[in-house]
This record gives C-alpha cells, structure tokens and sequence, in this order.
C-alpha cells in the first residue's frame, strides 16, 4: 500500500485521527480518511489501530469492513 501511495496510485486525502474506542474489547485510536484509487470511486474509510501495540484492528468503508485478530504479533518499530 505505502508502494502504491508513493506511486500516486492511492490518493489518501482528509485524514483526520480520532476518538478513542473500543473495538473487541481492545483501545483503540479510529482515524478516517478520503481513499482514492484508480478504476474506483473515492470512499471515506475508518482504520482502528491499537492504542498500546499499534496494530491495525478494523477498517470500515462504504464498500468494505475488515477485521483483523492476532496471535503473538507485534508492531514493528518505525
């Protein structure tokens, strides 16, 4: 995906980070953003990323909605 954004491919645009919920019983951070991608129509999206591991957790769209569960994964260090 970072591939296809450096590209210009993926246009991520109106991000915007937010409340704090919860999602499976784990905090997390809802950040929404405007998607664009070629051959597709634009849609608003909401990704959850982990408070305490920074993990994506869930993405809702129009079209999509995603979740994801872990078992001994951890975040790596950027």
């Amino acid at each position: 995906m970072i591939d296809q954004i450096k590209s210009g491919e993926v246009k991520v645009t109106q991000c915007s980070s937010g409340a704090s919920e919860t999602v499976d019983g784990i905090q997390v951070f809802a950040f929404k953003s405007k998607i664009e991608m070629k051959g597709a129509p634009a849609e608003e999206s909401t990704l959850y990323i982990g408070k305490s591991d920074g993990l994506p957790y869930k993405q809702v769209g129009k079209s999509v909605s995603v979740s994801y569960k872990y078992k001994t994964v951890t975040a790596p260090k950027l």
